[in-house]
């Protein structure tokens, strides 16, 4: 199953999936990465201001050495040159890994389609801070890979998973280690669809659709878990 993976420069998120997909021996064939300075930076800011001393965003030489990934780097994902990209390689399955929203034209092109990791629980937490919005609300936190359509955070489910929180985690910590737990739910997505799973009910069949949390109620929520108030810990 030949794939290709879209991503933002220095995107852990991208980063992590193409790390686990090389580890598993799947064929990646190549990595999209978009790159605007002004962009860049804000995410580069907001990686860091919710992991603080809990990640270390790897070089993208760490990761694809001694695999000999190809990158391409394009000014959009939607442009006519990722497209070209795309026609060109023929990939069965296309992979966002923090890249943009994706325009109808490039969803077509990948022969079984197009594959989002959801820092969230769908259908439940559509939408933005769905870790956030989980932890304030007490319900469990987890990933979820999804097939890409037109609506947001729509399309059929593949495979979700808990991310186990324990007495003690803080925020940061939590934020930190979603990254490589979404890349280990992209590789078991992509192994059942290799065995033939379809995907089940649309992810918006159900739940709602966040906003990005605003800072007096993320406060809160950190101090939640300061506190061990949270009552979804994974008991030792």
């Amino acid at each position: 199953m030949k794939i290709v993976i879209m991503t933002t420069f220095e995107n852990p998120w991208g980063l992590e999936m193409i790390r686990a997909l090389l580890s598993q021996g799947m064929d990646l064939k190549a990595v999209i990465c978009s790159h605007d300075p002004e962009i860049y930076r804000k995410e580069q800011e907001i990686f860091r201001e919710r992991t603080i001393g809990h990640y270390r965003i790897p070089p993208i030489t760490e990761v694809t050495v001694p695999h000999l990934l190809p990158f391409y780097f394009v000014s959009s994902h939607n442009s006519l040159t990722s497209e070209a990209i795309i026609l060109r390689l023929k990939p069965d399955l296309l992979v966002l890994g923090g890249a943009d929203i994706i325009m109808p034209q490039i969803l077509s092109i990948p022969v079984i389609g197009t594959l989002n990791i959801h820092p969230g629980l769908l259908p439940q937490y559509r939408g933005c801070s769905a870790v956030e919005w989980a932890l304030y609300h007490d319900d469990f936190v987890g990933t979820t890979c999804h097939f890409v359509t037109p609506e947001i955070d729509g399309g059929p489910i593949l495979y979700s998973e808990v991310l186990p929180i324990k007495r003690g985690d803080s925020y940061e910590s939590v934020r930190a280690r979603m990254f490589s737990h979404g890349a280990g739910v992209l590789v078991k997505g992509i192994k059942l669809l290799e065995s033939g799973l379809k995907g089940t009910s649309a992810a918006s069949d159900k739940g709602s659709y966040h906003n990005v949390m605003d800072n007096d109620t993320l406060a809160k929520v950190k101090e939640k878990l300061l506190k061990m108030e949270y009552k979804q810990y994974t008991e030792e």
